[in-house]
């Protein structure tokens, strides 16, 4: 369980601990309206990613006990990394 959680979280901190824009908008908003306006805007994707994930583990969870459905929506992801992959690698031949 715990070397689980440390290759979800160390992936995880490195990540969001990494200069971007949410980052700036951070340090922008702390040097506007001071330290709390700053946390307030640190602390929405912990609200508002709850629900997306949340969601996403249910579906997985679901989606893990039932075969053939798991297998078409594998299907159907390799057929559309196929088709992205096709795309970059004929970048030039349509107008």
């Amino acid at each position: 369980m715990m070397t689980a959680l440390a290759t979800g979280a160390l992936p995880g901190l490195s990540c969001g601990l990494a200069p971007g824009p949410l980052l700036a908008l951070v340090v922008a908003q702390t040097l506007r309206h001071g330290p709390r306006q700053g946390c307030k805007i640190a602390l929405t994707p912990l609200v508002s990613d709850a629900p997306i994930t949340l969601a996403a583990l249910l579906l997985a969870a679901r989606l893990a006990h039932a075969g053939p459905l798991l297998g078409m929506v594998s299907i159907a992801g390799a057929a559309f990394v196929l088709f992205l992959a096709w795309e970059n690698l004929t970048p030039f031949s349509r107008n």
